[in-house]
């Protein structure tokens, strides 16, 4: 279902945390590129940042959707049809804190339904 996201699709998401974390987008893109994907954790998405998503009804997350002007309709359909989707974006700082790159929508959605999401996973240090 989760497939490698496309790091020029996700080109505002990136601009928005290079903006943020004050780095380059090259040096996300270098992050974006050696990234794995693993399923994501109930205790990792617990402490997730810059989400709605943990523990989120589906009434709820169709509201946010709205809020946000995002298309859950789609991905909702996705998952009922097991649709392939762009796996949610994580970004492990240095002090060890989680942030969500893009993929709120999806996760809210996978939240919803009770499915463990698989997501790629950036580390800002590779150790």
């Amino acid at each position: 279902m989760w497939v490698r996201p496309n790091f020029d699709a996700e080109l505002d998401e990136f601009a928005r945390i290079s903006d943020e974390l004050n780095v380059s987008l090259d040096f996300l893109r270098k992050k974006f590129d050696t990234a794995t994907m693993r399923k994501l954790s109930d205790e990792d998405w617990h402490k997730l940042e810059n989400t709605d998503s943990y523990g989120i009804s589906l009434r709820r997350a169709k509201k946010l959707a709205k809020i946000y002007d995002r298309d859950i309709k789609t991905i909702i359909n996705a998952f009922h049809e097991n649709d392939t989707l762009p796996a949610p974006i994580i970004l492990e700082l240095p002090n060890g804190e989680l942030t969500l790159v893009g993929g709120n929508t999806r996760l809210m959605v996978a939240s919803a339904l009770k499915h463990v999401p698989t997501v790629l996973w950036m580390k800002y240090n590779d150790g």
